[in-house]
């Protein structure tokens, strides 16, 4: 669609219908945004300040979403956050979705403290966190590699009657394995097989790796001989994680066997 055909289009509607609230417009804009570069040309500041004038009556938080997402499909995410600001100064309450939105593209770019911020957000303006949000924080949380905040998060969910699933348990294992603290790891991989969840390759490929990098390779062989005796498949990420777990086996026998040389040679 041209420059003038976008025009045209806007001249057409009536005077009295609100391009943004109107839906079948607003699914124009949409489809137009995803189609075409003319994103900044569609949702320009000068209509975002009209929408501004004509005050909260005007739209509601279905469309705010909308538009969310499509800023955030172009990978447009300051504009969504200068967007999500002026929609909420002006009362609209976002929902769960509005906020998980928002946390997943921070995510998806690193921006791990922005995540921690909005989650923390969501509980002052008593919007509840659903399952979608717990596993957007704890994924950045571990990635940050603060164990300690993932656990605490864990702590939260639970006393709100919540659950976990596969994913979060294996973000939760890998972030706590990284930091060392590889009791725990081994108390959530009992909590999650004790909840009635299978541990999967994913999880199979962490307790081997950070049981392999802490030196523990008796426990890493056990977890191999677990996954095979579960009839879990290995994958690429199985073969790499075996490479390193060969090579430190055979460090620990080249090590042992340079112990036993030394004691022979000794007087």
């Amino acid at each position: 669609m041209s420059d003038d055909d976008a025009t045209k289009d806007e001249k057409s509607s009536s005077v009295d219908t609100d391009q943004w609230s109107s839906s079948p417009y607003m699914d124009r804009l949409a489809n137009q945004a995803k189609s075409t570069d003319l994103s900044s040309q569609l949702f320009s500041l000068a209509r975002g300040q009209r929408v501004q004038a004509k005050g909260a009556g005007s739209f509601d938080i279905d469309m705010v979403n909308t538009f969310l997402s499509i800023f955030l499909a172009k990978g447009k995410l300051s504009l969504a956050c200068k967007l999500f600001e002026i929609f909420t100064d002006m009362g609209v309450d976002p929902v769960s979705y509005t906020y998980n939105s928002i946390m997943s593209s921070f995510v998806k770019r690193g921006y791990f403290n922005r995540a921690w911020d909005v989650f923390n957000e969501m509980g002052e303006k008593v919007c509840p966190p659903d399952i979608a949000t717990y596993n957007l924080v704890i994924q950045g949380l571990g990635k940050m590699g603060r164990a300690d905040l993932a656990s605490s998060v864990l702590d939260k969910l639970m006393k709100q009657g919540g659950y976990l699933d596969i994913v979060m348990y294996n973000t939760l294992i890998d972030a706590l394995g990284k930091a060392g603290r590889i009791d725990e790891a081994n108390n959530l991989f009992e909590q999650m097989k004790t909840s009635g969840l299978n541990p999967d390759v994913v999880t199979y490929n962490i307790m081997i790796e950070v049981h392999s990098k802490t030196g523990q390779l008796k426990d890493a062989y056990k977890f191999l001989k677990m996954m095979l005796d579960a009839g879990c498949l290995p994958n690429h990420v199985t073969d790499t994680t075996l490479d390193f777990l060969a090579k430190e086996i055979e460090k620990l026998r080249y090590q042992k066997a340079s112990i036993m040389r030394q004691k022979d040679d000794s007087p």
